[in-house]
């Protein structure tokens, strides 16, 4: 008897510490900005850009300029923005993929071209993904 109350006692407390750990954390709506948002430069062209915003700014650059067949000085870069995105695909999920649910951060660029603007998301690390974002969520 004794030990089927102790029991139930150590399942409850391991079943309410899990509770615990999986509750989500909320937010004051009063202080709350859009989600994973954490800078924008209003002029990016003019701003100080850490090493890694400059090596993912000029790895989009190239890709782009290669993927539109333009010089790539004829690309202004008109926003970064560090992000924390909700999974894997950051933000650019593609039909009958899975990705990791973990959060991922790294930064959504925006380039113009000839008038037309080009978003690109990347994670953090200046060597990892680069994806042309055409249909976000």
């Amino acid at each position: 008897m004794m030990n089927s109350t102790i029991t139930r006692m150590m399942l409850l407390s391991v079943c309410s510490f899990l509770l615990l750990a999986c509750q989500l954390t909320l937010l004051d709506p009063e202080n709350a900005s859009e989600p994973g948002a954490v800078s924008e430069v209003p002029d990016a062209s003019a701003a100080a850009l850490s090493q890694v915003e400059q090596t993912l700014v000029q790895r989009s650059t190239d890709e782009l300029a290669a993927e539109i067949g333009v010089a790539a000085d004829a690309i202004t870069l008109t926003e970064i923005e560090a992000v924390d995105w909700p999974d894997a695909s950051l933000g650019c999920p593609q039909p009958d993929m899975m990705y990791a649910q973990v959060i991922t951060s790294g930064y959504r660029i925006v380039l113009e071209a000839d008038g037309t603007t080009y978003d690109y998301h990347t994670d953090s690390n200046p060597d990892g993904q680069l994806v042309r974002c055409e249909n976000q969520e």
